[in-house]
């Protein structure tokens, strides 16, 4: 063996290691030029949007509304009424639906103006790809915020204030069985209001992700990672797929 194929050999093993450096690297999930069916996936995409669009506003309008009223009725019964107990409830309920409220306007949500949907028959083919991947991104933003919205985090979140809740009725208050009632009655609220937020922007996402990106994709499962390994006579060459 030569001096010069002895000295290639650690050469060899340090681009092998960079090759493998790059395919651990996830590629940026975008819309590639090929996007094929370009009209027909345009329009889906934007109805799908669309759609989405309106579930969300409908979602957080409702919890809004009833946040903001459930505040105002129990701060107005706990003003006027003489009950000690109830004074104690009403309180701490209206400070609990006020914290709901605020949450919900600071929930994170996709907004998309109306023109956004409209005058998509006279488009170039090239505006109608620009579109399409502005589309997709709304589409891949939007998927984002309803995975988080249903996250482990917002139901430990909203289970954290309401044992808060139920500790104070019981502790501060001495009433342990109505503490515990005021945290399974409040609960069952704040599980109605994650499990009710829609995810229709995150079913699509998923769909468009695996039937046409390469990349990075909201998987509803993780797949199990591939290797790859092939040996020639110039080198040895490792790719992993995952």
């Amino acid at each position: 063996m030569s001096n010069d194929q002895i000295l290639q050999r650690p050469f060899k093993l340090l681009l092998c290691i960079l090759a493998f450096s790059v395919c651990l690297i996830p590629a940026k999930a975008q819309l590639p030029e090929g996007f094929p069916n370009e009209k027909e996936n345009l329009d889906q995409l934007l109805t799908t949007l669309k759609k989405d669009q309106k579930a969300i506003k409908t979602w957080w309008g409702t919890w809004l509304g009833l946040y903001s009223a459930a505040t105002v009725v129990q701060t107005g019964i706990a003003i006027q009424t003489q009950d000690k107990a109830l004074k104690q409830d009403m309180y701490l309920s209206a400070a609990t639906t006020f914290l709901g409220a605020g949450f919900q306007l600071i929930t994170p949500t996709v907004k998309v103006d109306k023109s956004f949907f409209e005058g998509n028959e006279n488009l170039t083919p090239e505006q109608r790809l620009e579109k399409m991947n502005r589309a997709y991104e709304l589409l891949e933003k939007s998927a984002v915020y309803e995975a988080e919205g249903r996250s482990w985090k917002i139901h430990a979140l909203t289970g954290a204030v309401n044992a808060t809740t139920g500790l104070i009725t019981w502790l501060a208050f001495d009433r342990p069985v109505d503490g515990l009632i005021t945290f399974a009655i409040n609960m069952a609220i704040t599980e109605t209001q994650i499990w009710t937020q829609p995810i229709l922007a995150k079913k699509a996402y998923q769909k468009y992700a695996s039937q046409y990106i390469t990349g990075e994709y909201i998987p509803t499962k993780q797949p199990p990672a591939q290797f790859m390994a092939s040996a020639t006579a110039s080198g040895f060459q490792l790719r992993v797929i995952f």
